[in-house]
């Protein structure tokens, strides 16, 4: 159920240097990388150009960041061991989850100065992946029984979200018109993606992957997320329509994409040949 709301303690803004993000108004491929971090992910962009995400400092300890109009603030949660940013709406509503040592991790929802956690009764384990206008929530809870989605509308209602047959089921995604996306793991543990509409699942996979995780839904039904091909690659993609395109970062080893806006930009993150993990925003043309 959903705790009470509090205050969240953030870092004051510090102005990125210029190595933290390139020229990302230009279309194209753009580096992000929180100052002084050992490692940055980008998780997710609104239609504002904000884009959440988690950095690694040089303790190996997890926080959380709000990058807007160039300005970086971190996000922790007080009296947690770690807190990860997962996704923003385009109201502003941000989402995640926090850690702490030998307890259950918790879902989050900042929003205007707000903290609410949100917790499914019983979880071992609960992360908020993503929020809409509505201030609906979608993410995943852990029980003895496996990980189970879950829709938390804005009402308090939830709807717990489990693909027919799924060992495991991770809600990740949702857009303004409510529908879900995520990804199920079968008996053989490889996972497959759906769309969730209405009361409906329906399969997502990239033709010719082993696997295929989606991330994230705009209101244009674009969906992007990553996909393990035969090679064993991991790339990420994006699929307008009955369209796919694989998004690779130049250089890089591995790619994800985790977010999308009704503009087109894409962010997520990437690993180059020496093993670090940084962000990257690609700005569609206008």
């Amino acid at each position: 159920m959903l705790g009470a709301a509090a205050l969240v303690a953030c870092a004051p803004r510090t102005r990125a240097p210029a190595t933290a993000i390139d020229d990302a108004r230009a279309p194209g491929y753009h580096r992000i990388d929180f100052p002084g971090a050992a490692s940055t992910i980008a998780s997710a962009i609104n239609e504002r150009g904000d884009v959440v995400g988690r950095y690694v400092d040089g303790t190996g300890a997890a926080h959380g960041f709000l990058l807007s109009d160039g300005r970086f603030t971190p996000i922790d949660v007080p009296g947690t061991a770690g807190t990860v940013a997962r996704g923003i709406s385009n109201r502003g509503h941000i989402v995640g989850a926090t850690h702490v040592a030998g307890a259950p991790s918790r879902g989050y929802v900042l929003f205007g100065g707000q903290l609410t956690y949100v917790d499914v009764g019983g979880a071992r384990g609960t992360t908020a992946f993503q929020a809409n206008v509505l201030g609906d929530v979608v993410g995943a809870y852990e029980t003895a029984s496996g990980t189970h989605g879950f829709l938390r509308r804005a009402n308090g209602e939830t709807v717990l979200l489990d693909a027919p047959g799924a060992a495991l089921t991770f809600a990740t995604g949702i857009n303004d018109f409510g529908e879900v996306v995520g990804h199920w793991q079968r008996a053989d543990g490889r996972d497959r993606g759906f769309l969730w509409s209405r009361g409906t699942f329906m399969p997502l996979d990239v033709p010719g992957a082993v696997e295929t995780l989606p991330d994230a839904i705009n209101n244009r039904g674009h969906v992007v997320g990553r996909a393990i091909l035969p090679d064993s690659s991991a790339v990420g993609f994006l699929r307008r329509g009955r369209t796919f395109q694989l998004v690779r970062y130049p250089g890089s080893i591995r790619t994800a994409a985790r977010g999308i806006n009704d503009r087109g930009d894409i962010v997520g993150p990437f690993t180059t040949p020496d093993g670090v993990e940084h962000g990257f925003v690609l700005r569609a043309r206008r």
